[in-house]
């Protein structure tokens, strides 16, 4: 009965991750024999993916693409990059302040 007052309340805090990960804690066994700041963490984690998910999908839907971008199709000389730039920001995530600049037109080629 403890465990759905504890679930209610994080569903009233608006902590959905956060009550989906400790109900598949209660689920597994394997986790209470984690230390509480073991599953604490867990569950903060969770939450955090909970809402860095919801909210990228909030942007794409507000982006609304077409027709599934992706970016092996894209033409980079199309988007005023370089190719160079562009097959560099791909590959990684870049540093703060590193992007500036790169959004000038490049020459046809």
């Amino acid at each position: 009965m403890l465990h759905q007052h504890t679930l209610d309340k994080l569903h009233i805090l608006r902590l959905t991750g956060m009550a989906v990960a400790f109900e598949q804690q209660l689920a597994q066994p394997s986790f209470q024999e984690l230390s509480f700041e073991e599953r604490f963490a867990l569950l903060l984690d969770q939450e955090l993916l909970y809402r860095d998910n919801r909210r990228l999908a909030r942007l794409l839907k507000a982006a609304r693409l077409r027709v599934g971008a992706c970016v092996e199709g894209e033409k980079c000389c199309a988007q005023h990059l370089s190719c160079y730039v562009f097959s560099k920001l791909m590959l990684r995530q870049p540093r703060r302040g590193e992007l500036e600049g790169i959004w000038a037109p490049v020459a046809a080629t």
